[in-house]
């Protein structure tokens, strides 16, 4: 579990139960990878609690584009955005590279003197690695 605490905003990410037993296979039909809690004014996703659901059509062995959708305790799509996967089974491995799923937050900021920017504003890379052979990236 993932926590940023900002001022003026807040970030939790925790992976969902059973996530490590989807194999690459199911992606095409959806797989709900973890549950976040957003509050950020900077980002175009309303505060509150969401379930992220990743797809991905054409899923081989290797890099693969896919989506993450942000659902809402009703299950509706309240965001959805591009993401990187990076898989390295189509099936879950009998023996795990590691025990549980591993979730990161990669947070920059930019400097305003180097930018000419007005403000600083940070972005943040959300990483959710699992045992069962794939991995995915939201920047």
């Amino acid at each position: 579990m993932v926590t940023v605490l900002r001022p003026h905003s807040t970030f939790i990410l925790a992976p969902v139960r059973g996530f490590d037993a989807s194999p690459a296979t199911d992606l095409p039909h959806g797989v709900d990878s973890a549950f976040v809690y957003i509050d950020n004014p900077e980002q175009d996703i309303p505060t509150g609690f969401y379930t992220l659901r990743i797809t991905a059509e054409d899923v081989k062995v290797g890099a693969v584009t896919g989506t993450v959708k942000y659902l809402d305790r009703r299950g509706h799509v309240a965001h959805e955005a591009s993401i990187q996967l990076d898989v390295a089974s189509l099936t879950v491995p009998d023996l795990k590279p590691f025990p549980h799923t591993v979730i990161s937050l990669e947070s920059r900021a930019a400097h305003p003197a180097m930018f000419g920017m007005a403000a600083v504003k940070s972005a943040d890379e959300k990483i959710v690695c699992c045992p069962n052979g794939y991995c995915w990236f939201e920047r």
